[in-house]
């Protein structure tokens, strides 16, 4: 893919990540149910994934991003990947904590940190950012 290209396929999930934090900013007080579909999309835009990724578990959407990215396979991640960054924390696990702090500087919410780590799917991440919505 081209300089180019990626240029443009990052400046279109930027502005898709934009558009789903503004949907979501214009509820007032929305449900988990609401916050899903806007906080899903997110996600994939922002893992540069599209709807075809079924799954709702968060790692393994991250993964899924990565191993797209790198052109391996996701058990060749799992085996080999440890970042030099974050305390030796997988690559994974970096870049959804990056993720789930972006997106809540966007929404102007600061999620106990307790909560965050506790969330093991979209759903989960939605209802814990519904309340501090």
């Amino acid at each position: 893919m081209s300089y180019l290209n990626v240029l443009k396929r990052l400046k279109a999930a930027d502005e898709v990540s934009a558009a789903e934090v503004k949907a979501i900013l214009s509820m007032d007080h929305p449900s988990e149910g609401q916050v899903y579909p806007h906080l899903r999309g997110y996600l994939l835009s922002r893992f540069l994934l599209d709807d075809s990724v079924q799954t709702d578990d968060l790692k393994k959407l991250v993964s899924s991003s990565i191993s797209k990215s790198l052109e391996i396979s996701e058990g060749d991640l799992d085996v080999t990947d440890l970042s030099d960054r974050c305390i030796s924390a997988p690559s994974v696990e970096t870049k959804l904590a990056l993720a789930m702090l972006k997106f809540e500087e966007a929404l102007g919410i600061k999620v106990d940190v307790m909560e965050r780590v506790n969330c093991v799917t979209v759903a989960d991440y939605a209802g814990v950012v519904s309340r501090y919505l």
